[in-house]
């Protein structure tokens, strides 16, 4: 064996012992440099030191002792290996030295097996060395990850089949919980939905190996939007277990429907010349067949009405629903792109619908287009949302309105048809016959802030938006175009889930045949005009206040109907319906709100919480009748 240092201490009460047994280690082709220690505070002193590789320990020492020694050893976890060196002694006191720790038990009978055992003693301790080296680096490691995943901005959880068994410190917040303390140990199943919770955990069990995005609703009702990793599988704290980074989207969510939200601004922005043409016309038709009509009855006070002036009034009147139902179309149009969203959702859509509302909107700045065809075939109601396919569609028409400007060829035409693909997909395509695209703009077209138009004529963004408008539906926006070639923009959607909403009217209580009838609104023109159509058949009382309405309530009238104004009225909607909830349930019952076109989010809420019916402004007279005739008919008259 080559020559190797050894530093030995010795725990022995006899110098000549310890050059007897350094001889014996030299002979082995160690190179022993050495210390003897007799008594305790020798050997603390020596092993403070830390000067030594191994200790050779008498098992006998006046005063100390092998038993002393192992146990300073254990104390202060020198780490050093330890072998007895002793006379003769009984098999039991070598078991007691084993058990207290030491490495071998040699007697100076048989110093043969010394070099062997120190050789052995100071393997084991170097492999001891190494591992505690590794697990004090893993735990180190650990603890660094600890500190990481604690400090990390985004929420990471981990679970052991369906409860948590970590959580940092990013979800507790993200979760609304006051600690971590109240999440751990907890179901996920408890915790959040049903739909999240089957999205969470695969129903196959084990890990779930794909992204997902999940909205976690907070106990204050307050949500976020939550974009999951796949899930590792680990062992924590001696256990299997998942984990999943999460990333908080919800402001993200926030910005991107706030910039959603300014482009169909934008939007509107860019069609209100044309939409103020499109109601100053039908305005016009109704102030000047008013005034001829109230000048031809001025008139009949002294010559009476004659046939052909009858007829005459009749077409006047004729033309003036005319074109207040064009006004209203107009105005429901608007509704609808504009319509506020607190977070994008998406419901049974007839996509027809919206394209020819859309079309409507767009018929100015589409002016250039000689021919607008349209071919709908009939198709299943999309999985959308119906401002936002709104703003998408009205966003393709004034592109491709726009392309056609630079011409005024006879031939401009757009073509929009609307079929289906397949039997789960509904394709729109929106055609012009315009100039198309050129080659080197075709791959920055979705490009944010890209634009081929003039300055002022575009913010770059509608391509953008549209496209991720459609995708977050579900849904592809692709195009194909050719420079002098026209283009073609497509939207394909997914077959919606469920069925289209008929509205709640149907969920108007039955009034009698002649019913009492009370309108609250804050616009007298609204409630003489309701009076005046429907006091022939029912007795209408109208009030611009919630606040009178509901004192005639508490002296014990009671009204068939009420139609109640969700803006104006003394008291707001939420008020006047509690206060006569408590008051007269019954009454609460038959009351239908009536909304100024556009709720906002507080009204949304409400119209939600409540199985009430609502009607939106304008509404038409001709609606409102049929609906009290339809409640009427099922019941008699007392």
């Amino acid at each position: 064996m080559a020559d190797t240092r050894l530093r030995v201490l010795f725990v022995d009460d006899s110098a000549d012992d310890v050059r007897w047994l350094t001889a014996e280690l030299q002979k082995g082709g160690f190179n022993v440099s050495s210390a003897r220690v007799d008594h305790e505070e020798a050997f603390r002193k020596a092993l403070a030191d830390g000067l030594f590789d191994i200790i050779l320990c008498d098992w006998v020492v006046p005063g100390f002792g092998a038993a002393a020694a192992l146990a300073i050893v254990r104390e202060l976890r020198v780490g050093l290996p330890t072998i007895i060196v002793s006379g003769m002694v009984g098999e039991e006191a070598v078991v007691d030295a084993l058990r207290a720790g030491a490495d071998d038990f040699v007697t100076k009978q048989q110093l043969a097996r010394l070099v062997p055992a120190v050789e052995r003693g100071l393997r084991e301790a170097a492999t001891r060395c190494d591992k505690q080296k590794s697990e004090a680096a893993l735990e180190r490691a650990r603890e660094d990850f600890r500190r990481a995943v604690e400090l990390a901005p985004d929420p990471v959880f981990i679970r052991s089949a369906e409860r948590l068994v970590y959580v940092n410190p990013a979800f507790v917040e993200c979760a609304g919980a006051d600690s971590a303390d109240v999440l751990l140990g907890k179901s996920i199943l408890s915790l959040t939905s049903a739909k999240v919770y089957q999205t969470i955990i695969p129903s196959e069990g084990g890990p779930r190996e794909n992204r997902a995005q999940i909205c976690w609703t907070r106990p204050d009702g307050g949500e976020r939007d939550l974009e999951l990793s796949s899930e590792s599988a680990i062992v924590f704290e001696g256990i299997s277990a998942y984990l999943t980074i999460a990333r908080d989207n919800t402001k993200q969510r926030q910005l991107e429907a706030q910039l959603i939200a300014s482009e169909r601004l934008a939007s509107i922005g860019t069609l209100a010349a044309g939409i103020a043409h499109e109601i100053n016309n039908p305005l016009f038709a109704v102030s000047a067949n008013t005034e001829m009509a109230l000048e031809t009855l001025r008139a009949a006070d002294e010559t009476g009405l004659s046939a052909r002036t009858v007829k005459e009034l009749e077409a006047a009147l004729l033309e003036v629903r005319e074109a207040s139902e064009r006004v209203g179309f107009i105005s429901r149009d608007l509704r609808s792109l504009a319509r506020p969203e607190d977070k994008m959702s998406t419901t049974a859509v007839d996509a027809c619908a919206v394209m020819t509302s859309s079309l409507r909107l767009a018929r100015h700045a589409t002016k250039r287009a000689v021919r607008i065809v349209s071919d709908f075939d009939a198709v299943l109601p999309v999985e959308a949302s119906e401002p936002r396919l709104s703003q998408v569609f009205l966003n393709l028409l004034v592109n491709a309105g726009q392309a056609l400007e630079a011409s005024a060829s006879a031939e401009n035409e757009i073509r929009v048809s609307i079929k289906m693909s397949g039997s789960d997909r509904v394709l729109v395509e929106i055609r012009d016959n315009g100039p198309g695209i050129s080659a080197e703009n075709i791959e920055r077209i979705f490009t944010p802030f890209f634009s081929t138009k003039e300055r002022g004529k575009g913010t770059g963004l509608g391509l953008s938006i549209s496209r991720r408008i459609v995708t977050s539906m579900g849904g592809e926006l692709s195009f194909e175009s050719a420079l002098g070639g026209g283009a073609c923009f497509r939207v394909s959607l997914p077959v919606a889930r469920g069925e289209l909403e008929t509205g709640r009217a149907d969920a108007l209580l039955p009034v009698p045949k002649r019913a009492r009838v009370l309108v609250i609104d804050d616009d007298p023109l609204v409630g003489s005009t309701i009076q005046r159509v429907f006091a022939r058949e029912h007795e209408v009382e109208t009030f611009g206040s919630g606040n009178a309405a509901l004192e005639r309530v508490r002296r014990g009238e009671r009204f068939d109907l009420i139609l109640s104004a969700m803006e104006g009225s003394g008291l707001n909607t939420a008020d006047l319906y509690a206060q006569l909830l408590a008051l007269a349930p019954d009454q609460a019952a038959r009351v239908t709100f009536v909304t100024r076109g556009i709720p906002d989010s507080f009204e949304r809420e409400f119209l939600d919480q409540v199985a009430n019916p609502h009607l939106e402004k304008p509404f038409d007279v001709r609606a409102l009748r049929a609906l009290l005739s339809r409640t009427a008919r099922n019941v008699v008259s007392p």
